[in-house]
Parts: structure tokens; C-alpha cells; sequence
């Protein structure tokens, strides 16, 4: 089942991985179907051929990463904005640098993520982020998703059961990305 907003982000995807013909119009359907369905089927056979490449930067690659380089990764985070029930959202917590952009707009906000820079997307426990960074891959953008999210990232961002292992990355609160120090 799609979540609320989710239905939009695929259509969107979709009318931009098949040029805005539109899947549903009756002269365009055909062909726009054929251009998503090569798309979509070039993103899954160019990962069985880099062998099961999964396009995942774990939390400590991302943390060295930006150590030496801040400004190496546009960083996406598309968990909602705001904290609901419990669950700590961006305002709450997130990378410094990071851009919010919910998971359901994403498809809405396309012209705001750079094309010839990677990005990095991650989401709560990286089910979000993986969906995000297949669609983004699908329409040529250099996407990888944070292996399992925030939950990974930082103790205080821990949406699963506390665990020891889980490092104290930095992080900022508030609307706004922040710096990365």
C-alpha cells in the first residue's frame, strides 16, 4: 500500500523518467510506458551486473567522508519535518548540512537536488531512503541511501530499540541544515 503522498512522488517520477507525456494520456501511454519500463529495467540489470551493487554508504563512510570533504555529498534527508507521535523528525534531529525534503514531496521538488553531485538520502531506518534513491538512480541522479538511516546515525535519533553499538555522530536540530563543523 502507498503511503499518503507516495502515489504523487511515483507519478511524478514517472512523468519525469518518460519525458511528462503522461502514462495515463491516451497518445502517449504506449510509448511512455515502454521509456519507464527500459528505465526502470536498465536500473535493476546495471545492479545484478555490478554484482548486487546496492548503492548504500554506511553511516561511518558517510562521517569519514564528510570529515575530509563537508561539501563532497548533497545530503537528503526525507523524514517529515516535524517530530509525530514520538518519532523524531528533522526539526528534531538530523546531519549538519542535511536538506529536508519529505519523503512524499520529493517527486514535487526535483529541481532542488543537484544532478552532477552525489547524493546521499536518509530517512529514520533507510526504507524511505531506498525507495528514494532507486527512483532518483532511475532518473539519472548519482543517488546512494545511508544504510539504515538515522537509527544508525546518532543514539539520540534511534527510532528501534536501544542499542550499544549505535555511534554519537554529530547532529543539529531545527529547520534549517546547519554546517558541518
Amino acid at each position: 500500500m502507498l503511503r499518503k503522498g507516495a502515489g504523487l512522488f511515483l507519478g511524478l517520477t514517472l512523468a519525469a523518467v518518460t519525458g511528462g507525456c503522461g502514462l495515463g494520456a491516451a497518445s502517449g501511454a504506449p510509448a511512455g510506458n515502454a521509456i519507464a519500463v527500459s528505465k526502470v529495467t536498465g536500473y535493476w540489470m546495471n545492479s545484478l551486473n555490478s554484482r548486487y551493487k546496492t548503492y548504500q554508504i554506511s553511516p561511518q563512510q558517510l562521517y569519514n567522508a564528510l570529515q575530509k570533504n563537508p561539501h563532497k555529498y548533497f545530503l537528503l534527508d526525507v523524514r517529515e519535518a516535524t517530530t509525530q507521535g514520538g518519532v523524531p523528525g528533522y526539526d528534531a534531529f538530523h546531519i549538519p548540512g542535511a536538506v529536508n525534503i519529505p519523503f512524499p514531496q520529493v517527486g514535487q521538488e526535483l529541481s532542488k537536488l543537484p544532478k552532477h553531485q552525489p547524493i546521499v538520502v536518509m530517512c529514520y531506518t533507510g526504507q524511505w531512503s531506498n525507495q528514494t534513491m532507486a527512483l532518483l538512480r532511475i532518473l539519472g541522479y548519482q543517488a546512494y541511501s545511508m544504510h539504515l538511516g538515522m537509527a544508525d546515525w546518532n543514539h539520540h535519533t534511534d527510532v528501534l530499540p536501544s542499542r550499544s553499538s549505535i555511534p554519537n555522530f554529530p547532529v543539529v536540530s531545527g529547520s534549517q541544515p546547519g554546517t558541518w563543523h
